[in-house]
Parts: structure tokens; C-alpha cells; sequence
């Protein structure tokens, strides 16, 4: 399978494999390889990149935070890479952009992020290829990457930050836990269906969030099994952030990184919780239920008769997560904090309809 987007893009069973005839093509031999140790080993990396000059960066942890990444910039910098790799799920790879992207000093970082400074040119920096070792984020097809700092969520974005490469292969989920292959799975659910009703939302990001979406709802509702559901895991997951490559998120990512943040909720459960009252929230508004009348069949051919945010619950809850926040600890007192991050957060003012803060507050109360 090859990408409408700028990526180049291989997947498939074994292609990651493929990772010498790539550093071979950028004429690479100074390696800087970004993963945990064991991502990168369950990936067979250190057998592919055996003979050359490899440096290898493990500061990698969930829901990057600055400080963890700027360490890995001056690691870039001191060893000047031919070619990064980055193995691992969504936060390994997002690590690797920023690693290559950013400078190591915090204040020269900072403009960066809020968008005051762009990333070096193509020419001032080496070429990424991506690894993925889940099946959710969809960051091997993204143009931007996400990093806290001081405990609010930021974001890279510019052309200069996706990979050059990305080599998706469905046999390194099976290194996952089950728990993991299933919260990854809600995330690029929820990127289909919110590129879907985003407000850049073309007909070509469409065809990507629904063809998206009816691979993510297959493969969990039954519809695909073992390496099978691997597989289609694998190419939805990256349909779907070639969606958002194009549309980027909306309030249901916006509400769920606070939920990540304060109450340690896996990201992609955080959102799936946050779009089931945005669905409800959607359809009160005519233009926007229409709109979803695709979006809608698809879950009814998942799950007959039940409403999309009844379906939403069932996947919640069938792969062993709570559906109501309370479950979480979020308590009544918690609502506002939720709310005011939520509506703070640009991805919010990307949603096809406004969302007041007294009917955030509402909403969210009533998850609990």
C-alpha cells in the first residue's frame, strides 16, 4: 500500500524488513535510532543497522514532556545523523519528529511550538523513517507532533515534521499487549470520525476517516481475527492519520488531554470517552447530524439497532475500559478543569459546532 500523502509509505506484513534498502536509498551512515530498547529490539533494528555508526536514544515515554525531548535534541545535534528512525507507538515517533525538529535549549524551542519560528528546511536536516509497533496513533502519517509542557499539550506543526519514510508493519502489534492494541484502536476510531466532522474536512479526507473507520470497526467488532485483525488495525490506523494529516483533530482530542494529564486515562480511551456526549452534542444540530449520516451506517453496520454513542460505550466497555469518567476518579469537583482545558485547547475551535462552556459542563457532568 502506497500514501496519497508525502510520505512514503510501505505496508504490509514483513516490511520492516525493508529498513536497509531505505538507510541504503538516503545514502545513510550515521544513524540516530529513537525507541525504547524493547521497540527497537522486537522491531529486529540493531540486526538491520549492524555496521554502521548507530546512536541510540531510549529517553522515550508516554505523552512526551520538553524536557525529555530537548535531551534527545542535544543528542542530535552532538552526533548530526544521516537519517533518523523512530520505532515504537505514536509517543516514540512524535519523540523522534521533535528530536530532529527542535533545538536543545528550551527558549529557542519554545517560539517553534507556538508557531513564532518553522523548523530547519528538508536540506538542513536528515530524513525519518518511521517504525510503528502499534496501530492507533497514525503519527507515520502526520505533518505534526504533540509534546506537554509545563502540563499543557502542544503542538509542532509544519510540513517539515512528517517522516520521509514509514514502514507499517502488522506483525510487530503482536509484541503488544492486548489492552494496548485495544486503546490505540479507540484513538484511530476517533481520528476517522473527527476528521470526518472536522471544519477542514474535504471529500478526500472523507473517503480517508470512513474507510478508516470501517477498518477500526471491523477489526473490533469481530469482524477480522489474529493476524487478519492485526492487518486491518495497522491500515486503518494509518488511513486515519493521513485523514488527520489533512483536517487535524477536534473537541474530542481537545477534552482528552487534561483526562490523560490529571487522571492517567490511555489517550486513546480519553477520547472515545470525550466523543460519545460530542456525538450526542452533534446531533442536536441538523447540518452536522447530516453530515454524519455516513459516519452513523457505518456504526449501525457494526452494531445494529444501538445509537453511535451507545456503540461507542459497548467498544469502551468490551475491551475492558470503564465508559463513564467516575470510573477514572474524575469527580464532580474535577468538571470545570476538564471544561476550561478542553476549551482552551485549539483543537476545540476545529469542531464543526461551537461548544459552550455551560454545555461542556453539562455534558461532561453527565459522563460521570
Amino acid at each position: 500500500m502506497t500514501s496519497p500523502s508525502p510520505v512514503r509509505t510501505v505496508l504490509g506484513a514483513g516490511v520492516r524488513h525493508l529498513l536497509p534498502d531505505v538507510v541504503r536509498d538516503a545514502g545513510a551512515r550515521r544513524l540516530l535510532v529513537v525507541g525504547s530498547e524493547r521497540a527497537v529490539r522486537a522491531a529486529g533494528v540493531p540486526a538491520a543497522v549492524r555496521g554502521l555508526d548507530v546512536e541510540w536514544f531510549s529517553g522515550v515515554r508516554p505523552n512526551p514532556v520538553l524536557e525529555g525531548v530537548l535531551a534527545g535534541s542535544a543528542v542530535h545535534r552532538r552526533v548530526k545523523p544521516d537519517l533518523v528512525v523512530a520505532v515504537g507507538g505514536g509517543s516514540a515517533i512524535d519523540t523522534a519528529k521533535l528530536v530532529r525538529s527542535l533545538p536543545p535549549e528550551r527558549g529557542a524551542a519554545l517560539p517553534l511550538l507556538t508557531g513564532e519560528a518553522e523548523p530547519a528546511p528538508a536540506h538542513r536536516r536528515p530524513p525519518l523513517v518511521a517504525l510503528p509497533t502499534t496501530a492507533g496513533s497514525g503519527s507515520e502519517a502526520t505533518r505534526f507532533a504533540t509534546v506537554y509542557v509545563d502540563g499543557v499539550k502542544m503542538s509542532l506543526d509544519h510540513p517539515a515534521v512528517a517522516p520521509e519514510y514509514a514502514l507499517v508493519d502488522p506483525e510487530l502489534l503482536r509484541t503488544c499487549p492486548a489492552r494496548l492494541v485495544r486503546s490505540c484502536a479507540l484513538d484511530a476510531l476517533c481520528h476517522a470520525v473527527e476528521s470526518h466532522w472536522s471544519r477542514r474536512s474535504t471529500a478526500a479526507s472523507r473517503r480517508l476517516a470512513l474507510r478508516a473507520l470501517e477498518g477500526v470497526l471491523t477489526a473490533l467488532g469481530g469482524g477480522a481475527t489474529g493476524d487478519e485483525r492485526l492487518a486491518a488495525l495497522a491500515a486503518a490506523a494509518t488511513t486515519a492519520g493521513q485523514a488527520i494529516d489533512l483536517t487535524r483533530t477536534t473537541a474530542a482530542h481537545a477534552f482528552s488531554y487534561r483526562l490523560t494529564a490529571r487522571f492517567g486515562v490511555p489517550h486513546g480511551v480519553a477520547c472515545a470517552l470525550n466523543l460519545i456526549w460530542l456525538f450526542e452534542h452533534h446531533l442536536e444540530h441538523r447540518r452536522v447530524r447530516d453530515d454524519l449520516s455516513a459516519v452513523t451506517a457505518a456504526f449501525r453496520r457494526s452494531h445494529p439497532g444501538e445509537p453511535v454513542p451507545s456503540a461507542l460505550r459497548a467498544l469502551l466497555t468490551g475491551a475492558g475500559f470503564p465508559d463513564r469518567m467516575s470510573g477514572y476518579g474524575v469527580r464532580p469537583a474535577d468538571v470545570a478543569d476538564l471544561v476550561d482545558a478542553g476549551l482552551a485547547s485549539g483543537r476545540a475551535r476545529n469542531n464543526p459546532v461551537e461548544v459552550a462552556r455551560d454545555q461542556a459542563v453539562r455534558r461532561l457532568s453527565a459522563m460521570l
